[in-house]
């Protein structure tokens, strides 16, 4: 039987993510983000009150979730149910989405003066948080 409350728990979750990560260009304590704009303490504080909460959520509710799938499923469909659900979209985003997003960043708040295309070789091969 599904649990709704379960799915609720987490697209409130995820919903509440987007304001936050949004907010992170406002930060004023330090933590790296991609894009940064001027600091904004009342718009930051939104990050400090949620940043200590988000993470240990999404982990239970992916325990709890866990829990419920294993009573209906072997742990070897689990497994290849997870993998297809969760390795294509994480395939797909770092081979396209992250390189674009970290070029951006690199390129107007780093001085980055390669192209795209070389770039790819840098976020492939310098793997740091944030810059060139």
């Amino acid at each position: 039987m599904r649990r709704y409350y379960v799915d609720n728990i987490r697209w409130i979750i995820i919903l509440l993510l987007v304001p936050y990560h949004a907010a992170m260009a406002w930060n004023v304590g330090g933590e790296p983000n991609y894009i940064y704009f001027e600091s904004n303490k009342i718009i930051s504080s939104i990050v400090v009150f949620f940043s200590p909460y988000f993470m240990p959520f999404m982990f239970l509710i992916a325990g709890i979730s866990t829990r419920f799938a294993l009573n209906k499923r072997t742990v070897g469909q689990y497994v290849l149910e997870r993998t297809k659900k969760l390795l294509i979209p994480f395939a797909f985003g770092t081979m396209l989405i992250m390189p674009l997003v970290t070029y951006i960043a690199s390129k107007f708040n780093y001085g980055y003066q390669g192209d795209l295309f070389r770039h790819y070789a840098v976020f492939f091969t310098h793997f740091r948080n944030c810059g060139s």
